[in-house]
């Protein structure tokens, strides 16, 4: 599982440029902040601390995008997560 409040990230639109970065709150909270002055920003998300499972809100529907992040887990044996999962941190959102 993640560790609550280790989360943070970008989100990156279908150019892959950067239009807000974010991090998570130990509530699963989601604060954003956008990165120049992009055509649609995520507004809210959800975080299943036990799953992994991202889910973002947007002021209007967002096109393609993906989202990178880095947070911190309590799994007993890392070796074994990343031998299993690899890449496990960076992770393609489709829409």
């Amino acid at each position: 599982p993640i560790v609550a409040g280790s989360m943070t990230g970008t989100v990156r639109d279908g150019s892959q440029i950067t239009i807000a970065s974010f991090s998570v709150a130990g509530d699963g909270t989601f604060t954003f902040t956008p990165v120049g002055s992009p055509a649609q920003i995520p507004t809210g998300g959800s975080l299943d601390l036990d799953t992994g499972e991202i889910r973002l809100t947007w002021d209007s529907a967002p096109g393609p995008n993906d989202v990178r992040i880095t947070y911190q887990h309590n799994e007993p044996d890392v070796t074994d997560l990343v031998y299993k999962y690899p890449g496990f941190a960076d992770f393609n959102v489709p829409v």
